[in-house]
């Protein structure tokens, strides 16, 4: 890891809100938040998979984003 990184201790306990933050310019799929959220550290930051998703599952159940489909202009459905 660069020193220059943001380990993944300091970010335990906020990625929710750093999820709900990427949301917060409009609607994305979950590829354009994970996009955001590395842009937004200056790609110091990267969010693990497993992390990720859980995180989203949780704040989806607690209604603070609504999950939906939609097709992208590649043809790949997206969530």
């Amino acid at each position: 890891m660069a020193d220059n990184e943001i380990k993944g201790g300091m970010m335990r306990g906020h990625i929710d809100t750093i999820i709900l933050l990427s949301l917060v310019d409009g609607d994305k799929d979950s590829n354009d938040i994970r996009d955001a959220i590395e842009e937004k550290s200056d790609n110091k930051y990267s969010v693990k998979q497993g992390t990720f998703y859980s995180a989203l599952q949780r704040i989806s159940k607690q209604g603070f984003v609504t999950e939906y489909r939609t097709s992208g202009s590649d043809g790949v459905r997206r969530k």
